[in-house]
């Protein structure tokens, strides 16, 4: 049960629930919750470093999610106003595709979209846009200054909705409080509050196999030269195809067949990312995206936190369950590896489409079955793996940077670095190079990369809905090939060691997202839940 907003609930305790292993400084225990938060009420932001680099690709997959979710929760808000709202603040990342759907689907209501990340389109073709879209006089983008002070430029008592939308990566565990604050601030009483956002959970975090750690497989483990291998600037990783990509084009499946022939601009490339890894296995690269969270004080969880700040600030706040979307099998494994073979995630939009409390179990299997979506009831929806996970993708490439950061912090100085011969045949015999950590990230990440490629799999899943031709190209082909062959290579050393032998296969969450809906104290929250709340 969270603690109401009178309970006597230490911040500490609070803390100890959400973080079981941290280490808290010794600080005064205060009654409850909320008078704990409001002491450290703070107008001045503290350093914070953005992890994340806005794309045009992320833009697209927003888009999206949007789409999805409306489709999903059966509107294009999670509560059912009885009258539209007057004034709206939609506050997220970039080009905002739902207050345009909002200012469409209430003709009289004006819409403020504020960028967090200080970005948005080029003004000119937003203006060409909301022109086209008679939506001039209505909607207006707002640029805000990530490193400002956390607060609103709005005056008090202004918006009838507010809108906030995947900040996650925006906003400290310890900003979030101030940050609600200013929100509640700014709302009109009785104005209603609209949160989603999603766990920060790293794509193919688990293995197909929970196999025991072979030995050796520690930071010094064996691994060949990268030579061809490019470093951070290169034209081989997803961040570099996703910038010069417009916004108009992009396509899940441009930014991987690009990514693709830039892989593959060299023969020599993959037969020199010999076995020396596991292929399937990223759990360095997990650790590192911990890392690099823990070290900026992002919550990994925000669903879980959140209820916390909502019950310290707001009245009444209710939520919907929280939506688990399961990783797709990688299309490079046997059919045996994989669970559910052909068929698919389907969801029961039902429970998505009620508010209830948010200390409301649900368990996130009761509302899914896994059928052929000709077989699944009329009324379930897909739930696009593919999708899912390529915005999950963009989301991890686009932190790229940060990701080497808290790699090479955890794995730099380690002094198991091996020195291996070189592979090349133009370098004189018994000549050796370093095998620099650089080259060991790049490694890891390159098999991440081809790993998420193959388990999206978007060819297969347009040839599937579309019965179109997707051949991928001739280089892009042998590419595959030559990646699976390394799969399956390492899949038969792992059964025959006996490392996989009886060991299930484990649930894998690529998403987890949930939204939550909160009231301002002073108006009648009947008149905006409408009967959403179950």
């Amino acid at each position: 049960m969270f603690p109401t907003k009178h309970s006597k609930y230490p911040v500490v305790a609070i803390a100890k629930e959400i973080h079981p292993n941290v280490s808290l400084p010794n600080v005064a225990l205060y009654h409850d919750v909320g008078y704990g938060l409001r002491k450290t009420r703070s107008q001045r932001r503290r350093a914070f470093r953005l992890p994340i680099v806005y794309t045009n690709s992320l833009a697209d997959f927003n888009s999206w999610d949007n789409m999805f979710m409306e489709h999903l929760t059966g509107g294009i808000t999670m509560h059912r106003p009885v009258t539209a709202p007057a004034v709206v603040l939609a506050l997220g990342n970039g080009f905002d595709f739902w207050a345009i759907n909002a200012a469409r689907e209430w003709p009289k209501s004006r819409i403020t979209a504020h960028s967090l990340l200080g970005m948005h389109k080029d003004k000119n073709e937003m203006d060409a846009l909301l022109k086209l879209l008679n939506l001039t006089d209505r909607v207006i983008y707002v640029r805000g200054d990530p490193a400002r002070e956390l607060r609103l430029d709005y005056p008090n008592n202004t918006f009838d909705m507010v809108r906030l939308s995947y900040c996650s990566l925006n906003l400290a565990e310890t900003e979030w409080y101030v940050f609600l604050q200013e929100v509640n601030r700014v709302m009109k009483p009785g104005a209603v509050l609209e949160v989603i956002d999603e766990d920060l959970l790293f794509p193919g975090h688990k293995p197909p196999a929970a196999a025991a750690e072979p030995e050796g497989s520690g930071p010094g483990t064996r691994c060949y030269p990268l030579s061809e291998l490019a470093t951070s600037d290169s034209r081989s990783t997803f961040t570099s195809s996703i910038h010069s990509v417009d916004i108009r084009s992009t396509t899940t499946s441009s930014i991987l067949a690009s990514s693709s022939r830039d892989l593959n601009h060299s023969d020599g490339s993959f037969s020199s990312l010999h076995d020396a890894f596991d292929p399937l296995d990223h759990s360095k690269l997990t650790r590192s995206w911990r890392e690099m969270l823990t070290s900026r004080w992002i919550s990994a969880s925000i669903t879980s936190v959140l209820p916390f700040y909502l019950t310290a600030i707001f009245e009444t706040f209710r939520a919907l369950p929280a939506l688990e979307i399961l990783m797709c099998s990688c299309s490079s494994l046997k059919p045996s590896a994989s669970k559910h073979g052909s068929h698919q995630q389907m969801l029961d939009p039902e429970p998505f489409r009620h508010l209830v409390q948010a200390t409301v179990k649900h368990d996130p299997d009761a509302h899914v079955t896994w059928l052929p979506a000709s077989e699944a009831p009329t009324h379930y929806v897909a739930s696009n793996m593919s999708m899912h996970l390529g915005r999950m993708v963009a989301i991890v490439t686009a932190c790229k940077e940060a990701i080497w950061g808290a790699y090479n912090k955890l794995y730099g100085n380690d002094p198991r670095l091996p020195y291996l011969k070189s592979r090349c045949d133009d370098e004189e015999p018994g000549r050796t190079s370093v095998h620099t950590v650089r080259e060991e990230f790049e490694h890891h990440w390159l098999n991440w990369e081809c790993d998420m490629r193959s388990r999206i799999d978007m060819r297969s899943a347009i040839h599937t809905s579309f019965q179109w031709d997707c051949s991928p190209p001739r280089d892009e082909a042998d590419y595959r090939v030559r990646w699976q062959r390394n799969v399956e290579r390492s899949e038969t050393e792992k059964a025959t060691s006996g490392h996989s032998a009886s060991q299930p296969v484990q649930r894998d969450v690529v998403r987890c997202v949930r939204g939550f809906v909160a009231w301002k104290f002073g108006g009648n929250v009947a008149e905006h839940e409408g009967g959403c709340v179950g």
